[in-house]
C-alpha cells in the first residue's frame, strides 16, 4: 500500500491513512480476525473496488441530451467554479431510470469530463451497494466511511456507487431501524469530504430514502428512442461485413421499440453467435476472396452451390493452418431470427414507474403502487 500520490492508479498505490497502512502490512491472512474494524473495513474495499482513470468520450453515449446537459451543470461546472456552488444543498448526482440503458456508462463519461476539467489524474471510483452489506449493526457506515477518506485521500476524486435504493432504502413508516442511519452517515460524510464527487445509479429511486433524495440531483436515464436505436443499430455494423439495406435498419428500429440499449447489444451478440454456430456446424465450404495473411480462405456454404466442398470446420482451426476461415455474411434472415429469440429484458410496468417518477415524484409512484397492491388482495379475497 502506497502513501505517495501514485502516479498510475492501482490498488496497491492507493493512498490510505498511515494507521490502516501499517496494520495491514503487518497482518497476513491467517490472523485478519485480528485487525481493527476499521482495518477490516479497507480490506474488504479494496478487495472489491475498481479503480480507474475515466476514459470514456462523451461521443460514445448516444441520445440521453437533457441528462448530459443537466450532469454537466451538476458536476462539471461545479468543480470548475466551486465558488458559485457554495450555499447548494446537492451532495451529487442522481442517475434513475429503467436498466440497461448506460447509468454506468454515462457516469464514466461525465467522469472523464471531470477530469479533463481538472487538468491532471482523476481517480474513478466504482463499488457495488452489496460491498456495504453487513449483518453486523454498524458495519455498513464504517465501510462507506472507509470509502470516503480513500477517494477524499486520492482526490480531487469521483465515487460512482450502482443499486444505490439497496444501501439507502426507504423506511417503512413507523421503522426506526431502517436506512436513517447510513443515510446521515452519507449526507455527513459528503458535507465533510470536498474532494469527492458522488454518482449514484438506481432503477427504482422511489426506493431511496427521502432524506437522501432531497439532496441528490436527479437525471432521468430513459429508454432509447427510435432516433437512438437506429443510431445504435448503425454503428454495432458499421466495420463489419453484411447484406442490410437502409430499409432493413429502419425496419430493425422499428422492431425494437421497448429494447434498452443494452438489449440491442446483446440482440448483436446473439447475432454473432448464430454466424458462429453457422460455420461450426456446416459441412460444406467453398473459396472466398482472401483475407490479409491468407492465400485461400473458406466460407460456409450450401451443399447445391458453385463451388461447395464438403469440409469439416475443425480442419481450419488447427494451429498453423494455411487457410482462412470466413463467417458468413449476416443478411436480414438472421436478423428476423434473432428478433424472435431475444425479447424487450425490461418490464412494461418498470419503465411505465420510471416515467411516473419523473413526470409526479415518489408520491404518485406510492399510490399506484398501493392500489395495484389493494387490487390483487380484493382479487385474492373474492377466489378465497
Amino acid at each position: 500500500i502506497g502513501k505517495k500520490t501514485p502516479a498510475t492508479l492501482s490498488k496497491k498505490s492507493l493512498i490510505l491513512p498511515e494507521h490502516v497502512v501499517e496494520e495491514l502490512n503487518k497482518k497476513t491472512e491467517k490472523d485478519t480476525n485480528d485487525m481493527s474494524e476499521e482495518s477490516m473495513a479497507y480490506k474488504r474495499l479494496l478487495d472489491n473496488l475498481e479503480i480507474c482513470v475515466p476514459n470514456v468520450p462523451m461521443s460514445k453515449v448516444i441520445g440521453q441530451k437533457d441528462a448530459i446537459e443537466m450532469l454537466e451543470d451538476d458536476l462539471v461546472d461545479r468543480h470548475i467554479r466551486p465558488d458559485l456552488f457554495k450555499k447548494s444543498h446537492n451532495t451529487g448526482a442522481l442517475l434513475y431510470g429503467p436498466p440497461g440503458n448506460g447509468k454506468t456508462t454515462i457516469a464514466t463519461a461525465v467522469a472523464t469530463l471531470v477530469a479533463e476539467a481538472s487538468e491532471g489524474t482523476m481517480p474513478y471510483f466504482k463499488i457495488t451497494a452489496a460491498n456495504f452489506k453487513s449483518k453486523w449493526t454498524g458495519q455498513a457506515e464504517i465501510t462507506l466511511t472507509a470509502a470516503f477518506k480513500i477517494a477524499h485521500l486520492n482526490g480531487p476524486s469521483i465515487m460512482f456507487i450502482d443499486e444505490v435504493e439497496n444501501l439507502f432504502a426507504s423506511r417503512s413508516e413507523g421503522d426506526s431501524s431502517g436506512g436513517s442511519g447510513i443515510v446521515q452517515c452519507f449526507l455527513g460524510l459528503m458535507s465533510t469530504y470536498q474532494k469527492v464527487f458522488f454518482i449514484g445509479a438506481s432503477n427504482y429511486p422511489w426506493d431511496i430514502d427521502e432524506a437522501l433524495l432531497r439532496r441528490m440531483c436527479p437525471v432521468y436515464i430513459r429508454m432509447p428512442t427510435r432516433q437512438d436505436r437506429l443510431k445504435l443499430i448503425k454503428s454495432l455494423f458499421e466495420d463489419e461485413d453484411h447484406f442490410l439495406l437502409k430499409k432493413d435498419f429502419e425496419d430493425i428500429a422499428d422492431r425494437t421499440e421497448g429494447y434498452s440499449f443494452d438489449d440491442i447489444c446483446k440482440l448483436k451478440l446473439m447475432l454473432d453467435s448464430v454466424v458462429q454456430k453457422i460455420t461450426r456446424h456446416s459441412k460444406y465450404f467453398k473459396q472466398t476472396p482472401p483475407i490479409e495473411g491468407y492465400e485461400v480462405c473458406w466460407t460456409p456454404c450450401m451443399e447445391y452451390e458453385e463451388g461447395a466442398t464438403e469440409r469439416n470446420y475443425k480442419s481450419f482451426v488447427k494451429k498453423n493452418h494455411p487457410e482462412g476461415l470466413v463467417h458468413p455474411t449476416i443478411t436480414m434472415a438472421l436478423v428476423e431470427h434473432a428478433l424472435t429469440q431475444k425479447t424487450p429484458s425490461v418490464s412494461k410496468e418498470t419503465i411505465e414507474l420510471n416515467d411516473l417518477y419523473f413526470e409526479k415524484g415518489k408520491t404518485a409512484v406510492d399510490e399506484r403502487n398501493e392500489a395495484k397492491a389493494t387490487a390483487k388482495a380484493k382479487a385474492r379475497g373474492k377466489q378465497g
